[in-house]
């Protein structure tokens, strides 16, 4: 059982029941949402003189409607996404026959719809620490292109990643089974962040010993330990 948007493979129905009502999965199938909105709402446009700026290109395109957004393109800046209020906008921009702006022809065609993919981060550990720095931090988030975009990489870059939940879970099964051994009965648990939902990446792993049900196991050893001539004298009393 697979979950394909966010790449999560699991044992049978009720766990993929279980992932498909979970925060994780609600928060990228709410920001595919948004994503799949802006795509039928956004423009493709081109031919623009090198150097124009998203405010001209908003000022034209406002003469139609609202703009929400402008994205240029960060490398060469020959083309740039306009995103408009709503589609009855966007359909007066392609009903247009020709578009033109400081004397140059413009090139306008709906934007290519994409299907959205989830990228989980690659790198982990120092690395990963290391890129989240407060200025790395900020450029990367002045990179995006909204809000929900921000949102979606700064969980990215601070939740925990499987090979981390993996190792967590592999280091309570040992210490269950290194307590065991002295305290049957003895529970480890994990509280704070790590079970309720707010933990990140490289956080503190808090681990409670519960020995409430070897009281009984706790007794019982000390009757045995007690000397032979006390236990016999007791009898006899």
């Amino acid at each position: 059982f697979r979950c394909r948007l966010c790449r999560v493979t699991v044992a049978n129905k009720p766990s993929l029941d279980d992932h498909l009502r979970g925060k994780k999965h609600q928060r990228l199938e709410n920001l595919r949402s948004v994503r799949q909105s802006q795509e039928v709402r956004s423009i493709f446009v081109s031919g623009f003189q090198k150097g124009t700026t998203a405010m001209e290109l908003s000022t034209y395109f406002e003469t139609y409607g609202k703009v929400i957004n402008v994205v240029m393109d960060k490398d060469k800046g020959v083309y740039a996404i306009v995103e408009l209020q709503d589609e009855e906008i966007l359909q007066k921009v392609l009903a247009e026959p020709q578009h033109s702006l400081g004397g140059q022809k413009l090139r306008v065609k709906p934007r290519e719809k994409k299907d959205f993919r989830y990228t989980p981060p690659k790198k982990q550990g120092s690395a990963k620490r290391e890129q989240l720095s407060p200025e790395k931090l900020a450029q990367s988030i002045c990179q995006v292109d909204d809000v929900d975009a921000q949102m979606a990489l700064m969980v990215q870059l601070f939740e925990f990643s499987e090979s981390e939940q993996r190792l967590r879970d592999l280091l309570v099964k040992l210490f269950q089974e290194v307590f065991s051994e002295f305290f049957p009965e003895s529970v480890i648990l994990p509280f704070g962040s790590s079970v309720n939902g707010f933990s990140v990446s490289g956080c503190d792993l808090d681990l409670f010993l519960d020995l409430e049900k070897t009281k009984n196991f706790q007794a019982s050893a000390k009757e045995t330990d007690k000397p032979q001539g006390q236990e016999e004298a007791m009898e006899v009393e």
